[in-house]
């Protein structure tokens, strides 16, 4: 049996590695982009495709990606710094979310997926930038 002190320095040892003993949805999706973007840095291309599968085939799920901070001009468009995400089970409502520091988010968009179904991703190079063009 673990004593008071044991306990607490267990909570401290949690809570300073950030709780990750669940992995988030959020957070997978949103590394998944940022190594996605830094390959289309790398390249020649314009706009790069991907697709990203929900960790549990069997469940329905939605990704919501928005705007966050003030909008900076890009080609006489407003496009945000960073944005956010949230990646939400259907089944169980459960909702993980994420920042996504590596890519700009011009516009909200929003997914809902039945279960096993991909979704496609398209990233965008603009100037010196990466956009999220779109979720198919």
């Amino acid at each position: 049996m673990m004593d008071f002190r044991s306990l607490a320095a267990a909570a401290l040892l949690l809570a300073a590695t950030g709780c990750q003993l669940v992995p988030s949805k959020g957070r997978d999706l949103a590394s998944t982009i940022a190594s996605e973007a830094r390959e289309l840095r790398r390249s020649d291309k314009t706009d790069h495709v991907f697709q990203y599968r929900y960790p549990d085939p069997e469940r329905p799920y939605t990704i919501e990606i928005h705007p966050c901070f003030d909008p900076e001009r890009l080609d006489d468009q407003d496009i945000n710094i960073c944005g956010g995400l949230s990646v939400r089970s259907g089944a169980s409502g459960t909702t993980s979310v994420a920042h996504l520091k590596e890519v700009l988010v011009p516009a909200r968009l929003m997914i809902e997926k039945p279960p096993g179904a991909p979704t496609e991703v398209t990233l965008r190079r603009q100037g010196n930038f990466i956009i999220i063009l779109m979720l198919r």
